[in-house]
C-alpha cells in the first residue's frame, strides 16, 4: 500500500514559484499545469516506493528522485512520505552558504 505524501510550505513555495516561471517563459499555462502532473505522478512514485530515490550523503535519511530539470528531495517515515523541497537540479541543496 502506498504511503501518503505530505509537501512542505518551503517546497509548495517552491513548486508555486517554479510553476509561476514556466509559465512565464513558455506563455502558456498548459505547459505549468503538465509540470504539475508530472511532479504529483512522481509523488505518488515515491509514496508507491519510497526507496526509489537515491539515498542523499549529505543529509541523514533523505533521497531524491528528479522531475524533468527539478530535484525532488524527501524523507520517509514509518506512515508518510515528506516533501522536503522542490528545485531546479541546477541549485545546490542544501543551499550553499555564502562568506
Amino acid at each position: 500500500m502506498a504511503k501518503p505524501w505530505v509537501v512542505t510550505d518551503k517546497a509548495r513555495k517552491n513548486i508555486a514559484k517554479i510553476l509561476d516561471d514556466v509559465v512565464e517563459y513558455t506563455s502558456h499555462t498548459e505547459t505549468g499545469i503538465r509540470l504539475y502532473n508530472e511532479l504529483v505522478e512522481k509523488f505518488n512514485l515515491i509514496g508507491m516506493l519510497p526507496k526509489c530515490g537515491k539515498l542523499r550523503a549529505d543529509q541523514m535519511g533523505t533521497r531524491e528522485v528528479f522531475a524533468r530539470s527539478y530535484r525532488i528531495v524527501y524523507q520517509e517515515f514509518d506512515d508518510h512520505i515528506k516533501i522536503l523541497t522542490v528545485i531546479h537540479s541546477r541549485q545546490f541543496y542544501p543551499p550553499r552558504v555564502k562568506r
